[in-house]
């Protein structure tokens, strides 16, 4: 994780020079994927089931009143 400011576009080149120069064997790195990408990516799942648990108790919700009016309508 590398952190910069102002211009980002000599630092993918920085990164991998500097990274080749620390060890020649690793591959090179071809996408450097910014903070703001890692973190959709990493709470995606997480809000996939957030949002679905809010669907199914409103929907949950909605059957109760539903019931709740048919049993006091029929009283």
């Amino acid at each position: 994780m590398a952190r910069a400011e102002g211009n980002l576009q000599g630092l993918g080149n920085s990164l991998q020079q500097t990274i080749h120069n620390l060890d020649p064997a690793i591959a090179p790195i071809y996408n450097l994927p910014l903070k703001t990408v890692v973190t959709e990516r990493a709470l995606f799942l997480p809000r996939v089931t957030a949002v679905l648990s809010g669907v199914f108790a409103f929907i949950a919700l909605t059957l109760a009143v539903i019931g709740l009016y048919g049993v006091v309508s029929y009283t």
